[in-house]
């Protein structure tokens, strides 16, 4: 029986003891890289541990808490800065999109181009719609709500903001998935609406409706290039909205080369319309076209 405990006990000291050789090796491992990544030169063996525990003391007590406020006070400041500049930015060009649609769409429905009349459609994404309507809520908190987070409505809402947020914290700003979130254009389809003054509906008798993006292909030349136009227009136009003493000056090369003589009248209206001055170059033959449209005409050879 004492032979039997004397040899459990030898096993037991046995492990014991390579658990703590492992232990001493750990240790020395541990502050070599400490040393390392730190750039300190403190002792190594076990009897040369005091300054490393003095270390950690002061890191528990005092510095790391110091750390945690900086770190509390830094979130709470990037918080109120990305809801103050991102989302009210963001939301300030979503809206200013949506008026700037409403704007043209206005000017549009006083003028026809042959027999057509074109509509801006543009509609809020609806795969961005959970995003959009929490980002409509982020941007209703006010400083004095507190942070950002805990004023939102639902756990969904805040899960959404808070991936948004640390979207834009983890990337570059250049970084494509920023750029992506940043882009207000993201957030809404686009197309343009196309009524036909002489052609009926069977349905509904009125004049027939159509998007651009399903019958493009069947438009004749001068009919595929108004849209095009239409759209280079609506850019410019909520380039120069602001300031509203801008020159707006619009440069085309060999502009309206497809369209007849009634749809170059009535584009040239739709800028005048918008107070846009342009300079366009044709080539001769469209000269007869265009001159009857414009305020000068330069030849050059």
């Amino acid at each position: 029986m004492i032979a039997d405990m004397i040899r459990r006990y030898e096993s037991s000291n046995t492990g014991l003891g390579t658990r703590l050789e492992k232990a001493r090796t750990d240790l020395r491992f541990s502050k070599q890289r400490y040393h390392h990544d730190w750039i300190k030169v403190l002792g190594e063996e076990d009897d040369e541990s005091r300054e490393h525990r003095e270390r950690i003391v002061r890191c528990r007590e005092t510095e790391l808490p110091e750390y945690r406020e900086r770190i509390s006070r830094a979130r709470v400041e990037a918080e109120r800065q990305f809801r103050e500049h991102f989302v009210s930015w963001l939301k300030e060009y979503l809206v200013d999109a949506e008026e700037g649609s409403r704007e043209i769409n206005h000017i549009l429905e006083a003028i026809r181009f042959g027999k057509d009349q074109y509509h801006f459609s543009i509609a809020r994404n609806p795969e961005k719609q959970k995003l959009l309507s929490a980002i409509s809520s982020a941007d209703k908190i006010s400083e004095l709500d507190g942070t950002l987070f805990p004023p939102l409505k639902s756990d969904d809402e805040r899960e959404r903001i808070e991936g948004l947020f640390q979207n834009v914290l983890d990337h570059e700003l250049d970084d494509p998935a920023v750029r992506a979130i940043c882009d207000y254009r993201q957030y809404f389809l686009y197309d343009i609406l196309i009524r036909q003054a002489d052609m009926l509906d069977d349905k509904t008798a009125k004049a027939l409706e159509s998007y651009l993006s399903r019958v493009l292909r069947e438009k004749s030349g001068g009919e595929s290039q108004i849209p095009y136009y239409l759209a280079i227009t609506a850019s410019f136009f909520r380039f120069y909205k602001n300031p509203p003493d801008a020159i707006r000056l619009v440069l085309f090369d060999e502009a309206f080369n497809k369209m007849d003589d009634e749809r170059i009248g009535n584009m040239v209206a739709f800028f005048r319309k918008q107070a846009m001055r342009v300079v366009t170059a044709v080539p001769t033959e469209k000269i007869e076209s265009v001159a009857p449209s414009v305020d000068r005409t330069n030849l050059m050879k």
